[in-house]
């Protein structure tokens, strides 16, 4: 005997169908890829209406924050010995100002203290003080620069950093840093100011608040990192953005770089 089946009703299933794509949600975006897409105020990466943004930003610093010192990363030894890398750390090293002193000496001779290009070489690289720890040497190198590979060598100098987001408060004792790559390239790091605003230092090149179009940094991994020009032999452009960090300030813990 055949079992008559009931009459599907058609109508039912279709709303069941929209009720539940009514109620999905829609996936949030976070505030590191959003931008203004009205015109931006000049000057700014914000629009007019938005320009307040910077406010809601700075509800996520800690108040630990590193000031933003132009004179003591000024210093003609400093500027010339230390990067990034160390300014992301906020580690004014006085072994590699020593240093660069001699270098100075050596090669400026009565013009010190002066900027000194020879000091470039001492300048600290992410992972280096791993591997010099562990092997006493620097023999196991790798020049990988992806994020994934300076994320690993930064965390291995100094394991007390970790990842956070950038509308997501850092521990107290701790400030925010931020990290991208120019892949197969190189590597910059940024770090945020009292002010809620971020700063950098390009290279052996003073210290600045500004991006490649010499806007304010509000948002690092929105913010202009293509310093590549015409005819440029090596261009760089950083278009990977590898994360947010927090950082212990020199009070709370101190990091190594070398």
């Amino acid at each position: 005997m055949k079992i008559k089946k009931e009459p599907v009703n058609v109508w039912i299933i279709q709303k069941k169908k929209e009720n539940i794509t009514l109620n999905k949600e829609k996936p949030k975006k976070k505030i590191e890829d959003l931008k203004c897409n009205k015109p931006v105020k000049k000057g700014t990466h914000f629009c007019k209406k938005h320009q307040n943004c910077k406010k809601f930003l700075k509800k996520f610093t800690t108040g630990d924050e590193p000031k933003y010192d132009k004179v003591a990363w000024g210093k003609p030894y400093t500027v010339s010995s230390h990067n990034c890398y160390t300014y992301f750390l906020d580690d004014i090293m006085p072994k590699i100002r020593k240093k660069c002193s001699k270098l100075c000496k050596k090669h400026n001779k009565d013009n010190c203290p002066s900027k000194t290009s020879q000091c470039r070489k001492l300048i600290p690289q992410p992972g280096d003080e791993y591997l010099l720890e562990k092997h006493g040497n620097l023999d196991k190198k790798k020049f990988k620069y992806t994020c994934k590979e300076m994320e690993n060598k930064i965390l291995k100098d100094n394991s007390i950093l970790y990842k956070e987001q950038l509308t997501k408060k850092c521990k107290k004792g701790y400030y925010k840093g931020a990290m991208v790559a120019d892949p197969g390239n190189t590597f910059h790091f940024y770090r945020q100011n009292p002010n809620g605003s971020w700063s950098h230092k390009p290279g052996t090149l003073p210290i600045t608040d500004k991006d490649s179009d010499k806007i304010s940094i509000f948002i690092p991994s929105t913010a202009n990192k293509d310093y590549s020009t015409p005819g440029d032999d090596d261009p760089i452009n950083y278009t990977e953005f590898c994360g947010y960090y927090c950082i212990p300030k020199n009070n709370v813990a101190k990091t190594k770089a070398n």
